[in-house]
């Protein structure tokens, strides 16, 4: 038997219980466990510090998690009465197991759901097997229609998951593709906020890692939308900044930050748009914004375009393609 370990004995030591708990067990044919012999009815208790896997009396809390611990064939399902149940941090999956001090078999109990094709499921319509829930393809669900494993919530492909719609595993919030994640529509991993791509991010939309702001796309940002690192402030491409960079426009320091030149110029998100087409851009529309020129406005045209038909043919744009571009709206200035 292994040793004592230092959080078991911490946990042993504080021995935080939960006074009363219904759950389920399973014994042998001759209703014993681990050599011990229970009684229908009568309580069974247990000296010393309980601990999970050590000492006490085991149980689930669903019908047919026992089964995922006792797989002889004349194995028997009883429902349990439990006092003195050690407080544990919750797992996703039927064959989620509490510890107790003082346990009783109160009645036998006998596992059948509908249109299960799988084994040992109090669910119905299962594939999978040990399920409460309904509809799961995979097994110890007690959530519905699961294709993973061991999933408290619904519709999750991936496995232990107490959140919905899981690609990944161990996810208690929804929709996520990574694991780990606490929050929402995470490809990556580790995520308290949502819609993250990267890993261990307490921001949202964050592509990079370990962002506490939002939408960065470097890592270990505070801020918001950072493509640098380390910063400690918002919109840095550098590194470890604490203050906002000006705005660059057209290759020209405006002296304003992001949200001060957004207010100042709402003209940029319609260039924004016209620079997707294929149309001539009016220089008149967009006169006011700092740095911009005839010239400079057809050229950045040019190389938008040029890198949209490459990138739709499948070749990267050439210096000599967006040269010529750029030649003609040079042209076009004389």
């Amino acid at each position: 038997m292994r040793g004592i370990t230092e959080e078991e004995e911490d946990i042993m030591s504080k021995q935080k219980l939960i006074k009363q708990m219904t759950g389920y067990k399973a014994t042998d044919a001759n209703m014993r466990c681990h050599g011990f012999q229970f009684v229908l009815g009568e309580w069974a208790e247990a000296s010393g510090d309980i601990l999970l896997c050590k000492n006490g009396f085991h149980f689930c809390k669903q019908a047919s998690g026992p089964r995922c611990y006792y797989d002889a064939v004349n194995a028997r399902v009883f429902k349990v009465e439990a006092e003195g149940v050690l407080k544990s941090s919750f797992q996703a999956g039927a064959d989620y197991k509490r510890v107790c001090r003082r346990i009783r078999l109160v009645e036998e109990v006998f596992i059948a759901g509908d249109g299960n094709t799988g084994y040992f499921n109090t669910g119905d319509h299962n594939t999978g097997d040990f399920n409460t829930g309904d509809r799961n393809t995979g097994d110890r669900n007690t959530g519905n229609g699961n294709a993973g494993n061991g999933n408290a919530g619904n519709g999750n492909a991936g496995n232990l998951n107490t959140g919905n719609g899981n690609a990944g595993n161990f996810n208690t919030g929804n929709g996520n593709t990574g694991d780990f994640n606490a929050g929402y529509g995470n490809a990556g991993n580790l995520n308290a906020g949502n819609r993250n791509a990267g890993y261990g991010n307490t921001g949202d939309g964050n592509a990079g890692d370990d962002n506490a702001g939002t939408r960065n796309t470097g890592d270990y940002n505070v801020g918001d939308g950072n493509t640098g690192y380390g910063n400690a402030t918002s919109c840095s491409p550098g590194f470890f900044c604490q203050e906002e960079p000006n705005v660059i426009c057209f290759d020209v320091d405006t002296r304003m930050k992001r949200n001060e030149f957004m207010t100042a110029f709402p003209c940029w998100s319609e260039l924004v748009r016209r620079l997707l087409n294929e149309g001539e851009i009016t220089f008149d529309g967009f006169s006011r914004l700092p740095g911009i020129t005839p010239k400079k406005l057809k050229a950045l045209h040019a190389k938008h375009l040029v890198a949209r038909r490459e990138s739709q043919s499948g070749e990267p744009p050439t210096t000599n393609s967006i040269s010529k571009v750029a030649a003609c709206s040079a042209r076009s200035d004389n």
